[in-house]
């Protein structure tokens, strides 16, 4: 089977063929599938039109995809391109899907009559991305004889990203009767009570009065309240809206509003930070009402200051635990636990309950003994994701955290607690040292087949006589599934 090494020593002689002879390999696999691919677009517009021709009519459809995926992907500097047309029309009719696909767009680039009349028929074809590539190409080329086919085709069209696609292009045209076709059609889809807001935030512009659209916000109709709301967070942008938006998520009864609102409000303080928005959002906090508490936080989904942030840890450790979720995750997401700057309140966050996984991550970020000791408390978290986490942060820490470790898997209590067991085995088994050997062969006699089977594995790594001697000794273990684990670490190891 073929290696990088190989492609590279194929590149290097320019022989671009053999490249491609490496595809014919039935059981090659997807990487190097890839590798090939990345390869011969980077060399595609060195070579002659006839070479890409011949390989396009052989027999390999995995050479196919290749040439056409790197005349998309790469310069397409290529000499008598036109040539190549009656190639990517005859691979219109193939069963393969991707060479249907692949040709549909590149026949985007070539405005003639032929090629516009066979993307015209593609609309109607059975693969769905075959239309979308029709129509896009459709697009590319401009022509308004396929206005009318495309307006046909959407009335046909179940798929959404097909009917995408050809909305695009029907309104790349310009033209008035397109247009008006394109609104015909988004009618006949919505819902009546709809469509007055549909249409008029289609047709945003911001030079008009701002009351135009955050009049919705009024409306007796809780779904065209929610779609305002909506437009505000995923594509309008306008800080005139900043009154109507907190005065919804003071007064809507709709949770779903107040939250996209709240949302909006965020996009407004990331691109102009202002103290209006950031005092309304912090006072949201002190409010009785759980939506609202939760709408002021969501609103710093996209920007922290330190006002805010010390805001937000205060309400984390005030007594309405029902936001505390919302808290952490706006935290983590404008990047607080990864700032090792706050690493003392991390600590503080996972003793008193605050955080599990959140705070681990940021504690974790401190490779040294200062991070041991908490994360040998989250050892014994409720939750098995958090452990987990734990477990692998000691491991990354390394040999300093040997010892600890030992004392807890030596400790008396430690067995009367299940979760810490584990969860302490198996970060001593994340410890890549050959230091635990002796930890890892005691474990190996532990009343817990799952600490013994990850003292198996972990063995399996570490190739010495000490570590040979207890996986044999496991092979005879009471557990099926430990002596399983022991032989296969003895296979891995080269012992028969």
């Amino acid at each position: 089977m073929a290696s990088n090494q190989d492609i590279e020593s194929l590149m290097n002689k320019q022989d671009y063929q053999g490249i491609l002879d490496i595809l014919k390999d039935e059981k090659l696999q997807n990487k190097m599938l890839f590798q090939v691919e990345t390869s011969i677009t980077q060399i595609i517009d060195l070579v002659e039109t006839d070479f890409i021709i011949k390989n396009l009519t052989g027999q390999n459809d995995k050479i196919k995809q290749a040439i056409l995926y790197s005349l998309l992907e790469g310069n397409r500097n290529i000499e008598n391109e036109e040539a190549l047309i009656p190639v990517f029309l005859d691979f219109l009719n193939d069963k393969n899907e991707l060479l249907v696909a692949y040709s549909a767009s590149l026949l985007g680039a070539f405005n003639e009559e032929d090629v516009i009349d066979s993307l015209i028929k593609l609309l109607n074809h059975r693969y769905f991305d075959a239309r979308s590539c029709a129509a896009i190409s459709l697009e590319r080329i401009g022509d308004t004889r396929a206005i009318k086919p495309l307006i046909t085709r959407i009335h046909k069209e179940r798929q959404d990203e097909v009917k995408d696609c050809i909305i695009e292009a029907l309104k790349s045209f310009n033209n008035d009767y397109a247009n008006a076709e394109i609104e015909k059609y988004i009618d006949s889809i919505t819902p009546l009570h709809l469509r007055e807001v549909t249409k008029t935030f289609r047709l945003y512009d911001k030079s008009k009065p701002v009351e135009l659209y955050t009049k919705s916000f009024k409306d007796e109709n809780e779904e065209v309240r929610k779609y305002a709301s909506f437009k505000f967070v995923n594509d309008i942008c306008d800080e005139r809206t900043k009154d109507d938006l907190i005065n919804s998520i003071i007064n809507d009864s709709s949770h779903i509003v107040k939250y996209n609102c709240a949302l909006a409000l965020a996009r407004i303080l990331a691109k102009n930070h202002e103290t209006e928005i950031e005092n309304f959002l912090i006072e949201c906090f002190d409010s009785e009402d759980e939506e609202i508490v939760k709408s002021g936080i969501i609103g710093f989904r996209s920007c922290l200051t330190e006002k805010s942030t010390n805001a937000l840890i205060d309400l984390l450790f005030g007594e309405k635990n029902y936001c505390h979720n919302n808290v952490l995750y706006t935290l983590y997401e404008n990047g607080y636990f990864y700032d090792v700057s706050n690493f003392d309140m991390f600590v503080k966050m996972l003793y008193e309950g605050k955080s599990g996984g959140y705070a681990i991550i940021g504690i974790s970020l401190v490779k040294n003994k200062k991070a041991i000791a908490p994360l040998i408390f989250a050892l014994n978290n409720d939750s098995i994701g958090n452990r987990e986490l734990a477990s692998e942060a000691l491991g990354e820490i390394g040999e300093v955290a040997i010892e600890p470790l030992i004392e807890v898997l030596e400790d008396k209590n430690t067995f009367k607690k299940k979760k810490l067991l584990r969860a302490t085995a198996k970060a001593l088994c994340n410890i890549k040292s050959p230091k635990t050997t002796d930890a890892l062969i005691k474990m190996t006699s532990i009343k817990d087949v799952y600490v013994r089977v990850d003292a198996c594995i972990a063995l399996g790594k570490r190739k010495n006589s000490k570590s040979i001697a207890a996986l044999k000794e496991c092979s005879f273990d009471e557990h099926v599934k430990v002596q399983d684990t022991a032989e296969k670490s003895l296979r891995k190891l080269g012992v028969k």
